[in-house]
């Protein structure tokens, strides 16, 4: 693909729908002056990665009380779902995992 383009070999393609009037050759970088204003574009990229979170920063879970009798659960998610009858855990539970750093689209910014 390269090859067939002319260009060096890159770490990102991205292709664009333009009219025959705004091609530019491949391999151009693109910056902010390429679009006018008040034009709507939709922006893709990578989130700020946050490491692994509990349910309360995650899904922001209001946690168990820290007094009344608690003991070691003031953060906890409390119960995973019901009881004998499905026995399991259904899936898109929102439970503790990896936070950020996925790729999210931003779509219709001026």
């Amino acid at each position: 693909m390269f090859r067939l383009a002319g260009v060096p070999p890159k770490q990102k393609i991205t292709f664009f729908k333009v009219s025959d009037n705004a091609l530019i050759k491949p391999g151009t970088p693109l910056y902010a002056a390429h679009f006018r204003p008040g034009q709507y574009v939709d922006i893709t990229a990578r989130t700020i990665g946050k490491g692994f979170q509990g349910v309360m920063k995650r899904w922001g879970f209001s946690g168990q009380p820290a007094s009344h009798g608690h003991t070691k659960t003031h953060r906890r998610p409390g119960a995973s779902g019901p009881g004998g009858d499905p026995a399991k855990v259904f899936k898109g539970k929102k439970m503790p995992g990896q936070m950020g750093n996925y790729y999210d689209t931003a779509l219709g910014l001026k």
